[in-house]
């Protein structure tokens, strides 16, 4: 630690705020007079640079010692913080932080730092004499504790440290921000949490890339993480997001970070399982992950090297490719950064509501790689088609894969001395890391993976008793499982002995040393146990059953691999314990999963099938909200009246939950009752549904518009409608001509059911567009009604001559992308 400490050196003891920079440099000038005085005044600047490190990333009390001995200037800054270690980086002339640790090695005869268990030392020596010992070298630690590893395919290194170096400019000037008297845009135990977890992240980082020999822009890494970081990069990630923010209202001395910065950390922040896709600038497909194959019914590589348009609707293909050429030859994006609401095509033809969501990213060889996620909307009920006896499965969802460059994979050792605690701690934080059973599992397998087994499997037991194998996981990213192990396994019968078949009728859990080849498999289920524990090469293995509420839903396979320690009766009872609090997380979910399954079928059973009529063409759109209950108060319904007519709704309740989806279907269907029963006007059709809404359940609001389609084929389409608080129809000729229908306007629903309501009379044109839609079509915050719904009408005299499927989709790709209401809308079109 350079020089000793002589005895009675001076030392001021200083508090963690930053006016005691200026008082730890003036000290330091102080003890060092009679020194030369470039030394000295080399000694304050790099005195304050260690103390602001101190104050910014340490925030404990700090004890400043100095003294001269030969001419030579020493100082020692020590804090309370040695779980903290250094985290020194390689800087660039515009980074605009970080300069601290450069300044020392560039300017000390001597450097270095130390840590014990209680505190943190960081010293420099300044010499005036040549030559200069040898200099010192600071040392990047990796945090102490259990760490989780996380694989970083593909990350451009020089992007990361100008986004490293950006995001902490972004907390350094929070923090001085917060330390004004004006106050701050963060409470300040977040911006502790988010320093800590920034220093943590680039010490990570740091250690990962000196184990890596760039041989490219870019790097795959193997990056350990501490296990229990989740919340904190959570709350880093919204610190941030606060700063950038601040920064572009221009309160903070930074410029906010460009988007690829922006993009680039987000990406680093957020690794999802999400279905993902990855398309070059041919529109190929270059890479696709198995939940994005499994949500629009395709094999991951089947999809490889098809056009991207295969996943789009036929309306949608040529408005893609005209913006995918527009994109490249302009560089001008139009939703890249935004989130999208469109249809996706599922491959038996089904259209799959999704918000898109589209980013880009270098691949190794210099082109533009699109990357898009697909985040289903409405999860539609997907229909089982039988395969050779079974149902039709895919792997469970899984990361994609892009082409790299370099990949270290080192086998890791079992922790035989893993605490129980900590195992069942993660496999707890893996199960509630997400609400997909099957995700849940995959993230189980991946830490028993980590610390007690080569390789695990799931199998499930699903209808009709078959069994399913969801997911299989490596400990070795580069060990990839052929596709013929997942999905249905042979079914069972009573004769079977053999371990698995056993362990799924209850027993268990089974220890299995004495492995036989898959050639003295008797039966075709055995031959694939056998087959799958042959590949990886496994020496033993343990079978246990997932049993919950005294029923077996499935069975957890571990295997060890010839080379490794093998299982022992020893293992048994930790596993037994593990496998029994898997199950109980499992069934939990599964409990949830049932519980959304009934809300979405709920929601698909109050979205109503739309008549058929020969002079009319109708379309409709839900779509729910991306921040609030999956249903909700917003319908729409068409239907046939005794007298031929078309009746058509549009309505919102008031509320974004349960309770008004309940009360929305109850309006709707009182609603139907009275005009089935009275075919009035619509003006009085509304009135006694005021009055039998308000009799029934007085606390309910809601707005609606009721409308009736009189007249035919020859004698053409005539409107007749009425509106209880609602936004008014919008009519659009084929010409491009529009109007709002704001005749016939009256109180909301549960005002005051004595109130007259009037009805309206319109002609509709043939080949014209009627739209009805509830209010998150248009309202957006910060924007006033009147300009929304000109935006809207302006749009919809784009899309007169659409088709009116595309008109429909045309309008929630352009106006669903920010709502965060529900959005119905119902359009009708007279085709003569």
């Amino acid at each position: 630690m350079g020089s000793p400490i002589p005895p009675g050196v001076p030392s001021r003891r200083l508090s963690p705020a930053p006016e005691n920079v200026a008082v730890a440099r003036r000290f330091v000038r102080s003890v060092l007079d009679g020194v030369a005085p470039d030394l000295v005044d080399t000694a304050e600047l790099l005195t304050g640079e260690l103390m602001t490190n101190m104050v910014i990333h340490a925030r404990t009390e700090a004890e400043v010692r100095a003294w001269r001995a030969k001419g030579r200037a020493h100082v020692r800054v020590t804090d309370q913080r040695p779980d903290r270690g250094l985290v020194p980086h390689e800087r660039h002339p515009y980074a605009c932080s970080g300069r601290g640790l450069t300044l020392v090695e560039a300017l000390a005869t001597s450097h270095g730092v130390r840590s014990g268990e209680d505190r943190k030392t960081v010293w420099f020596e300044l010499w005036p004499e040549a030559p200069a010992p040898p200099p010192s070298a600071w040392e990047t630690v990796a945090p102490p504790g259990r760490t989780v590893t996380v694989t970083l395919n593909d990350v451009p290194y020089a992007l990361y440290w100008a986004a490293q170096q950006h995001w902490e400019g972004l907390l350094r000037e929070l923090f001085l921000t917060a330390s004004c008297a004006d106050g701050t845009v963060v409470r300040p135990e977040q911006l502790a949490v988010a320093q800590d977890m920034s220093n943590v992240i680039c010490t990570c980082m740091t250690v990962a890339v000196e184990q890596e020999t760039p041989d490219s822009s870019t790097l795959s890494l193997l990056v350990g993480f501490p296990a229990d970081a989740g919340a904190d990069v959570v709350t880093l990630g919204g610190v941030l997001d606060e700063a950038d923010a601040a920064a572009q209202r221009e309160s903070l001395l930074i410029l906010p970070a460009l988007p690829q910065l922006r993009a680039f950390r987000h990406w680093l922040f957020e690794a999802a399982n999400v279905p993902t896709v990855a398309a070059d600038d041919r529109n190929r497909i270059i890479a696709v992950n198995n939940a994005a194959a499994s949500l629009l019914g395709w094999q991951a590589h089947d999809l490889l090297r098809q056009r991207l348009t295969v996943l789009m609707p036929e309306h949608l293909r040529k408005r893609h490719v005209a913006a995918f050429t527009s994109l490249l030859l302009t560089g001008e994006p139009r939703i890249l950064g935004r989130s999208i609401p469109v249809p996706a095509l599922h491959r038996d033809g089904r259209l799959i509501p999704i918000r898109l969501d589209i980013q880009t990213q270098e691949a190794v060889d210099g082109r533009t790689v699109f990357v898009a996620q697909l985040i289903a909307t409405t999860l539609p009920a997907p229909p089982r088609a039988e395969q050779d006896g079974g149902y039709a499965t895919r792997p469970s969802p899984g990361p994609v894969h892009l082409p790299t460059t370099t990949k270290k994979v080192t086998r890791a050792r079992f922790d035989r001395a893993a605490p129980e605690l900590t195992l069942f701690a993660d496999t707890g934080r893996a199960l509630a890391g997400t609400l997909d059973p099957d995700e849940g599992l995959r993230r189980v397998c991946h830490v028993l993976t980590r610390q007690l087994a080569d390789c695990c499997a799931v199998d499930l037991v699903g209808e009709r008793g078959r069994v399913e194998r969801v997911c299989i996981v490596h400990r070795d990213p580069r060990v990839r499982i052929p596709e013929e192990h997942f999905g249905s396994l042979p079914p069972l019968s009573g004769t079977h002995r053999v371990s698995l078949p056993r362990v799924l009728r209850g027993a268990g859990p089974l220890l299995v040393t004495d492995i036989p080849p898959r050639s003295r498999a008797r039966s075709a289920l055995d031959a694939r146990q056998l087959g799958l524990v042959e590949q990886l090469g496994g020496n033993s293995a343990v079978i246990a059953p997932l049993r919950a509420q005294r029923e077996v839903i499935g069975a957890l396979t571990m295997v060890r691999v010839r080379d490794g320690r093998p299982f022992t009766k020893d293992d048994i009872p930790l596993i037994a314990e593990l496998v029994r609090a898997i199950a109980l997380g499992v069934d939990n979910a599964r409990l949830h999963q049932y519980t959304n399954s009934n809300a979405e079928q709920l929601q698909r059973a109050l979205l109503p099938q739309l008549p058929q009529v020969d002079h009319l063409e109708l379309a409709a759109r839900y779509l729910p909200s991306s921040t609030t209950a999956e249903v909700g108060g917003d319908w729409y319904d068409a239907f046939l009246l005794p007298s031929g007519d078309i009746a058509l709704v549009i309505g919102d309740v008031s509320g974004h939950d349960l309770q008004a989806a309940v009360s929305m279907s109850t309006l709707r269907n009182m609603l139907r009752g009275i005009a089935v029963d009275r075919q009035e006007p619509p003006g009085d059709v509304l009135r006694r549904l005021d009055l039998a809404s308000q009799t029934l359940d007085p606390q309910s609001t809601a707005t609606c518009v009721y409308a009736v389609i009189k007249g035919g084929e020859d004698r053409g389409s005539n409107l007749h409608h009425s509106s209880a608080g609602h936004l008014p129809p919008l009519l659009t000729t084929r010409e491009g001509d529009t109007h709002y229908l704001e005749a016939g306007s009256g109180p909301l629903i549960g005002l005051d059911a004595g109130l007259l309501r009037t009805s309206a009379h319109d002609r509709l044109p043939p080949h014209s567009t009627l739209l009805l839609f509830t209010d998150g079509l248009i309202e957006r915050r910060g924007e006033s009604l009147d300009d929304a719904m000109i935006r809207l009408r302006l749009h919809t005299a784009e899309q007169a001559q659409d088709p009116l499927d595309v008109f429909c989709d045309e309008l929630i790709i352009e106006f669903g992308a920010d709502s965060t209401d529900d959005i119905a809308l119902l359009a009708l079109r007279p085709t003569p």
